[in-house]
């Protein structure tokens, strides 16, 4: 907007009375002579004043075009953030279940040893299959949060505590 606005003359008053305008009392004294010093005419420089227009509509366009790209790439980020929660949560669901047969597991496999059945191993795998069904869903626990941490973040969300 200003590249266009040189197109047009521009001259300037000062608008307070006394000594210290020795504009205004000039341009009182002799309009004419003071107008015409004051006076710039752009339109004689028209080609580089076009050229100022131009390469400001194209400094616009390229800051569009940037902030439009920019602004894919963080909705992209957002939705691939999304759909890792999702997946995580559902994945969630199945570590849980699979703690649950482990436990189930574990104390079957505990019942069997005390009435003699079976060797102390079975129930010791069962213990050390059920702890890494449980580590599994901790990971899977921390992950959710690390996820749910960056989709924050990407929501323009800050690292500061209130």
């Amino acid at each position: 907007m200003s590249s266009v606005l040189h197109f047009y003359p521009a001259f300037s008053l000062t608008g307070s009375l006394g000594t210290s305008s020795s504009s205004l009392m000039a341009f009182l004294e002799n309009p004419v002579g003071s107008v015409g010093a004051n006076l710039t005419l752009p339109f004689l420089e028209w080609r580089e004043r076009g050229m100022d227009v131009k390469i400001a509509r194209n400094d616009y366009e390229q800051r569009v075009l940037e902030f439009k790209q920019e602004l894919y790439k963080a909705m992209s980020s957002i939705e691939d953030a999304l759909a890792l929660r999702h997946q995580l949560l559902e994945q969630e669901a199945l570590l849980r279940e699979g703690l649950e047969l482990a436990k189930k597991s574990e104390r079957l496999n505990e019942v069997r040893y005390r009435q003699g059945a079976v060797r102390i191993s079975f129930w010791l795998d069962a213990q050390e299959k059920r702890r890494q069904a449980e580590l599994a869903l901790y990971e899977n626990r921390f992950n959710q949060l690390t996820n749910l941490a960056k989709i924050y973040m990407e929501f323009g969300g800050s690292v500061s505590f209130p």
